[in-house]
């Protein structure tokens, strides 16, 4: 952001531009009127999609040099339609000297005036960081003028979040017989109780995601309807304490954003994701997979899903959450092998004991409930932190990461899955798995350098 350090009249500017409203009179005030309404709401439009845009390499699919074509068409419009309408200021000969400066066309991608227009401010937007700096340096040391960096960090294109919660859960029966597991009651650290998938769904929403989808059995629906979309009646409401009232607040929040889809047929987890795939906008659109029965926290500050969403925007890969596991419980998870990817671009804050917990995995092989001795021979992760927790048997390594629950996952994952069901491709119990459609996905999107699957780890 430049401070031009010259003068302008605002006052004058805005009265000259208010003379075309409410009815333009003559062709330069309805070119006023078009470049202030539709072409300015176009080009909001074009802008708000390119912030969000996934990263690339190419320069004619990168968003920030669209963005800085967008920038310069918004600047080209106001002057198209604003200088007949204020010559003397509008003319603004200082900033127009600042963004075709010779020196600065290597630095930037775009700029515009701000505002009101005229010799104000300004805002340019630079290639990158260094870019950034110099641009800084020689806006203060040569033309005199002050600046301010900002860096607007990428967002997330990631917005829809699958929760499977279908599932019979055989390790809670019998408990399971009487009550869904995803709806078992939990203890947070203020001592409220909360249904399990309420701390999920919760935190999906803080991450940014704003469509929810459940997978449900079909005569278990109404179990999570009343938790979701009810409200409390007004007889019990009044019996809640001020917290049990913000919770319930909360829930009616989180509820605007779920939605349910029944599974009828419990085939697996692959299967029950594979239901939801119409809630995808596209199979080449990104997603995050919450099993309703996991829950995890992170000891870093940044939540799991959290942590999930910025490695993608950064890798633009489909990334897993995975935990370390003992070798003597290795047999009841999906696992993966891999090689630590050290680049991560990325900031997260230390873990509870003041040391990084933070890796990323280039996954070489994903593997459904591994045996002991095919973890022992074939799973080993090499040069990655496992924690104090970490044992060794006979000098080997006999720690292992595992999935915990949490994917971000591309929407090719959907074709896959619909292979192995039209396939009839199934494991032993007739179940369609996600591990091995995780696998083909790795395959395939690894032969891309770029779209390696690449795996998180967080101790949680």
């Amino acid at each position: 952001i430049v401070d031009l350090c010259a003068q302008k009249d605002t006052v004058k500017i805005l009265q000259s531009l208010q003379t075309a409203y409410p009815f333009a009179q003559s062709p330069e005030e309805m070119q006023v009127q078009k470049c202030l309404g539709e072409q300015n709401e176009d080009i909001v439009k074009r802008a708000l999609k390119l912030l969000v845009a996934p990263l690339s390499k190419k320069s004619g699919d990168n968003p920030l040099v669209q963005l800085g074509d967008v920038m310069k068409e918004a600047q080209a419009n106001f002057d198209a339609a604003g200088i007949k309408m204020c010559p003397d200021e509008l003319s603004a000969p200082i900033l127009h000297g600042l963004l075709s400066s010779p020196e600065l066309e290597s630095l930037i991608l775009g700029g515009k005036g701000v505002g009101a227009g005229g010799d104000g401010t300004a805002q340019l937007l630079c290639k990158d960081e260094l870019s950034q700096k110099q641009t800084i340096k020689l806006v203060e040391d040569s033309l005199g003028m002050k600046a301010l960096s900002l860096t607007i960090d990428p967002a997330s294109s990631v917005k829809t979040a699958i929760i499977p919660a279908a599932g019979f859960g055989p390790k809670l029966f019998p408990a399971t017989k009487a009550y869904r597991q995803e709806l078992f009651p939990v203890v947070d650290s203020q001592g409220s109780c909360k249904p399990m998938i309420f701390y999920i769904v919760d935190e999906l929403l803080n991450a940014g995601i704003e469509k929810i989808v459940i997978v449900v059995q079909p005569n278990e629906l109404d179990q999570f309807e009343r938790l979701f979309q009810n409200r409390v009646e007004a007889r019990n409401a009044k019996l809640l304490d001020q917290n049990g009232k913000v919770t319930a607040k909360r829930i009616e929040e989180l509820g605007r954003h779920v939605s349910f889809v029944v599974q009828n047929q419990q085939l697996g987890l692959g299967h029950a994701i594979y239901c939801a795939r119409e809630v995808l906008e596209s199979r080449s659109v990104p997603f995050i997979v919450a099993l309703g029965h996991h829950l995890y926290r992170s000891f870093d500050r940044t939540s799991c899903v959290q942590q999930l969403l910025d490695i993608h925007v950064k890798q633009g890969s489909n990334v897993i959450g995975l935990k370390v596991t003992s070798s003597a419980d290795v047999e009841k998870f999906g696992a993966v092998a891999g090689t630590v990817h050290n680049n991560t671009g990325l900031n997260h804050s230390n873990g509870m004991d003041g040391n990084e917990k933070l890796a990323l995995i280039n996954v070489t092989k994903c593997v459904e409930k591994p045996t002991q001795e095919y973890a022992r021979q074939n799973l080993q992760v090499n040069h990655c932190y496992f924690g104090e927790s970490q044992t060794k048997e006979n000098g080997t390594d006999t720690s292992y990461l595992t999935a915990f629950g949490l994917y971000l996952l591309n929407g090719r994952i959907i074709s896959i899955l619909e292979k192995s069901i039209a396939e009839n491709d199934v494991d032993s119990r007739g179940m369609v798995g996600l591990t091995p459609a995780l696998d083909q996905l790795r395959q395939e999107e690894g032969k891309n350098p770029n779209r390696d699957l690449i795996e998180h780890f967080n101790n949680t």
